[in-house]
């Protein structure tokens, strides 16, 4: 979004009253967000390759939060119905929030080892292909 409102003053924006100081405040931020808020698709789908049991827990539930979030907001149903209670993306992100735990995580790390990855995959990449049918990713 920054890019676009500091790129151009052909937008409907730029007729609003105090735009140049908005400009000038934009101007002054970060360009580049943190650890923290920064998510790469391509990433999971290349982890998709792997047996459950190698993905990475903290990745996987980023991406999942991200996805909920967004399609919340575009209200997406095709893709809430994937992350539904009680679906297998559900039951999954459960096992990853129990995974790194010390003691508890060792029967999640078991189930993971032992869950084929099929099921999991393709429904991790419907969910994907969801989101990315209404939201374009600028890089």
């Amino acid at each position: 979004m920054r890019k676009y409102v500091t790129r151009t003053e052909t937008h409907e924006l730029a007729s609003i009253e105090g735009w140049e100081s908005f400009l000038d405040g934009m101007g002054s931020t970060a360009t580049e967000p943190d650890d923290e808020h920064t998510f790469d698709f391509d990433l999971i789908t290349y982890s998709l390759r792997f047996p459950p049991a190698q993905w990475v827990p903290t990745l996987f539930i980023a991406n999942r939060d991200l996805i909920r979030e967004i399609s919340e907001a575009f209200e997406l149903d095709g893709v809430l119905k994937h992350l539904a209670v009680g679906s297998p993306l559900d039951y999954l992100d459960d096992l990853f929030r129990v995974a790194d735990r010390p003691v508890a995580g060792w029967g999640a790390r078991r189930q993971l080892a032992s869950l084929q990855g099929g099921l999991f995959s393709a429904v991790w990449r419907t969910a994907i292909g969801g989101i990315e049918e209404r939201v374009r990713w600028l890089r």
